[in-house]
């Protein structure tokens, strides 16, 4: 899998900062967050038309909770 992007977000709208990454092979698109030192498996996105919209939700969602 290809390491698309890596960042710092909101994951509750309490102001609690997560690490994320996503990461994409041919099929998919895994969005996973760092809990407790190890890579968790957040979300699985199938198809870049299905992630963009998963990414203008997500930032959507950030926005509203201050970001």
């Amino acid at each position: 899998m290809e390491l698309l992007r890596a960042f710092t977000a909101l994951e509750n709208s309490e102001n609690h900062q997560a690490e994320y990454r996503i990461l994409r092979d041919e099929e998919k698109y895994r969005v996973e967050c760092l809990v407790r030192g190890k890579w968790s498996l957040e979300d699985t996105v199938y198809g870049e038309e299905n992630f963009e919209k998963y990414i203008k939700e997500w930032e959507t969602t950030q926005e509203e909770w201050g970001i």
